[in-house]
């Protein structure tokens, strides 16, 4: 049986990062507007900002992502699915 192109997307596996999420970008008046994942392995990985992170600051966290990108030497958490404690 031959597997669909959808069915082989619906199949990839999710990425799983541990790590503690840092804000590495400010606004004028100190508040953070850009976030990265500094990963237990030393790896840096930039994460789209959006508000609900910053729940997750200076915390111990597993983040599940879609898709991983690399461009110009910086790697991308795309689409983050889920952040959680550890």
């Amino acid at each position: 049986m031959i597997k669909s192109a959808k069915m082989c997307d619906r199949k990839k596996k999710k990425i799983k990062i541990n790590g503690i999420i840092l804000a590495c970008d400010w606004d004028n008046n100190g508040n953070p507007v850009g976030l990265k994942l500094y990963a237990t392995d030393e790896t840096e990985y930039h994460i789209n900002f959006d508000k609900k992170f910053l729940d997750f600051l200076k915390k111990p966290v597993v983040v599940t992502a879609a898709e991983l990108k690399e461009s110009e030497g910086v790697l991308s958490l795309i689409n983050p699915i889920s952040v959680q404690v550890c």
